[in-house]
């Protein structure tokens, strides 16, 4: 009995030559300890006893298990390469991409650090934006005029290995203060950006915020925390959303405005380090 199950998911060529040995009769004639099923082989005619014939079906089933996981494979590079397309829509021309495999994620209330599998040997710098595709469960909200929510920026490389680099989340506590824009959504679905720069830092706990703005952008119905356009940045990407805003402590004219970053650094797999040339215009 284990013998027909066995023959069953053979291929078709060996079970040809199986049907009369694994019938009752077949059993009674030849005793359960010589079943086999025989095969043509260069040297002739062989007949596989069942051991031969469980290493047979185990050499298949891991065969199967390995054009599964190419399958995989070959699916997520698509991914990248469509997420990589999308962030070059909306990147200089000067600007050059190096995808690298996030090795391992170091946090803590205050810390948010990747570590990539890119370093010198990919000409990558200290100072490099790094950036992921959007979340997948995000994608059915976007149009593809929606530039702005199809990538979003993870953080800067801190420091430069020969084939590592370590890159510090937007959200880690000592992520330096830069000068960022924020944006809302328009009643004709495009989108109104500030014309004037404010300022963002990391507040650790996967926080980041607009520290002492001038005025309640949230309430005004920004929502979204982009890089400014030329200098070292990539253009119109962004790096979180505002979620709420506090008159600051220190200063009750001003506010700090709390965001939250697009995706979770911790659970990124795939980025890219984007580099743009020292000779970008301003």
């Amino acid at each position: 009995m284990a013998a027909s199950a066995v023959a069953a998911v053979l291929p078709a060529r060996w079970t040809a030559w199986a049907r009369a040995a694994l019938t009752p009769l077949h059993f009674a004639q030849e005793g359960l300890t010589d079943v086999g099923v025989v095969v043509a082989t260069p040297e002739g005619r062989h007949k596989l006893t069942t051991e031969e014939m469980i290493e047979a079906l185990t050499e298949r089933e891991e065969l199967r298990r390995q054009n599964l996981a190419l399958t995989a494979t070959l699916e997520q590079l698509r991914e990248r390469v469509d997420e990589l397309s999308d962030i070059r829509e909306q990147i200089q021309d000067h600007a050059r991409f190096t995808i690298a495999r996030v090795i391992s994620c170091t946090a803590s209330p205050n810390e948010m650090v990747l570590r990539i599998d890119q370093g010198q040997n990919a000409r990558v710098q200290k100072g490099d934006w790094v950036a992921a595709g959007v979340a997948p469960e995000r994608r059915g909200e976007l149009s593809g005029r929606d530039l702005l929510m199809r990538s979003w920026l993870v953080g800067r490389v801190i420091e430069v290995g020969l084939y590592h680099s370590l890159v510090r989340c937007a959200t880690d506590a000592r992520f330096e203060d830069i000068s960022v824009r924020v944006a809302r959504k328009k009643p004709d679905g495009g989108w109104d950006i500030l014309d004037r720069p404010l300022y963002l830092a990391g507040r650790g706990n996967g926080r980041m915020a607009l520290i002492e703005a001038d005025e309640n952008f949230y309430e005004e119905g920004y929502r979204l925390v982009i890089a400014p356009i030329g200098g070292h940045y990539p253009a119109m990407t962004p790096l979180g959303e505002l979620v709420r805003a506090q008159r600051t402590e220190s200063s009750p004219l001003h506010y700090d405005i709390e965001a939250l970053p697009i995706g979770t650094a911790r659970d990124l797999r795939w980025v890219y380090v984007v580099s743009l040339s020292a000779a970008a215009p301003d």
